[in-house]
């Protein structure tokens, strides 16, 4: 289907149209399909995810030392193993590490040690094996758009920020992805938007140290009106689309649910799907596509009479 959509196929390979990640099964398994799949991608030079989700009390030790060692033996066995299939594989490093809540009996993305056990990890890959880190938020416990969800993920960005990188992934997933949301992926996208501009850190320059601007604004003088202002007050702050910055006593109880977030999320939303043009493909395209679809359906069938 992807040499269908893509003409080229070296624009396939880079931007696939099917998951090029595959996940070990901890403790230290790779199953069957797996290995296939990998073999495959490495073979015809796709870049290769590698995946580890151990459960820290569960499929791996309850100590997270003991979790992270368990993680980099699943993550270099698969490396070692595709680059054996093509030493020019190029690959990138996915783990999810999570703990088995004791109380509940529930795997906890959103819990401390996970994000502890994440970081650790990372910090081998970049400190050791020199490869580029990559902290992921695309799982969170919360099982409704709002305050949790968002909590959780927004402590891994600033965490993924402390690293050097800029992940901020997991737009609208909610309990631990079994759950998408269009609401809360307005709200993540949001929290991406404010996340992009910290990370724009502060740009030091003649204009911006407003040195001028000082000496003429002058002792209890007003930036406000100044023309300096003007020319950069759209550069300088980021204007959010949903997040609530009114005057708290304009309020009362009934308007201040009204701008609720979640509430915010769901008029833009709207506004959204209104104006969206949906995605269409060329009918040749499209038909090639049902035709393999059902090649496949027929072939899966005939496996499982069998």
């Amino acid at each position: 289907m992807g040499e269908v959509v893509f003409e080229d196929p070296r624009e396939m390979k880079e931007k696939p149209v099917f998951a090029t990640c595959k996940c070990a099964i901890s403790p230290l398994k790779l199953e069957k399909n797996a290995c296939e799949i990998l073999y495959y991608l490495a073979e015809n030079d796709f870049m290769c995810g590698l995946c580890s989700m151990p459960i820290s009390g569960a499929t791996a030790p309850v100590t997270m030392a003991g979790t992270i060692a368990l993680t980099n033996a699943e993550i270099l066995a698969m490396w070692v193993a595709i680059k054996a299939i093509n030493p020019k594989t190029r690959g990138y490093f996915m783990p999810w590490i999570t703990i088995m809540d004791m109380k509940s009996g529930n795997v906890s993305y959103g819990a401390p040690e996970s994000l502890q056990m994440n970081i650790g990890f990372q910090e081998i890959l970049r400190s050791i094996y020199n490869f580029k880190p990559y902290l992921n938020s695309l799982y969170t416990d919360g099982k409704l758009p709002g305050i949790q969800s968002t909590m959780e993920r927004t402590v891994y960005n600033m965490s993924s920020i402390a690293f050097g990188m800029k992940s901020f992934d997991g737009f609208g997933w909610l309990d631990r992805s079994q759950i998408i949301c269009l609401e809360q992926a307005v709200v993540d996208l949001e929290r991406a938007a404010w996340m992009e501009k910290f990370c724009e850190g502060i740009e030091v320059n003649d204009n911006t140290l407003a040195m001028d601007v000082i000496e003429r604004v002058g002792i209890g003088g007003n930036y406000l009106d100044d023309i300096h202002t003007a020319q950069n007050f759209r550069s300088e702050f980021w204007t959010p689309e949903i997040t609530d910055r009114a005057v708290a006593h304009e309020f009362t109880m009934e308007s201040y649910m009204e701008s609720d977030i979640i509430r915010s999320a769901n008029k833009k939303l709207k506004s959204i799907l209104k104006n969206a043009e949906p995605y269409s493909l060329d009918s040749s395209k499209a038909e090639e596509i049902d035709r393999i679809v059902k090649e496949a359906e027929d072939y899966l069938l005939k496996q499982k009479q069998q």
